[in-house]
């Protein structure tokens, strides 16, 4: 039950972002848990390796590097599904960080 907690939670933060974003596009609600399920399968598998290789830099940047991973997972996500639209990856950027900052509030609060 936990997992699909989880799993809402980061797809509303995925929908919020694409609304408060211009350079992030997600058709619907449907395409956010969409976008989310691809997100996890990513940043469970290569994500892991990108998280484990920067390490050192995460370090030295106290954690913020896992925003650039996390960006670069949004962009390979964006390529793999047709729905969500992401310009560049400073859009892509600005996306892991509002998805950071919203799942963080939710979870705090519950």
């Amino acid at each position: 039950m936990y997992w699909i907690w989880v799993w809402l939670v980061t797809s509303l933060s995925f929908y919020v972002g694409a609304q408060l974003l211009k350079g992030v596009t997600i058709r619907g609600f449907g395409q956010a848990l969409a976008l989310s399920l691809v997100f996890g399968l990513l940043s469970a598998t290569l994500g892991w390796v990108l998280d484990f290789l920067a390490t050192p830099l995460n370090w030295l940047t106290f954690g913020l590097f896992h925003l650039v991973v996390d960006a670069l997972l949004i962009t390979i996500a964006d390529w793999l599904l047709k729905g969500v639209s992401v310009r560049n990856f400073w859009w892509a950027l600005a996306l892991a960080a509002v998805v950071a900052v919203v799942n963080n509030i939710v979870f705090w609060m519950f």
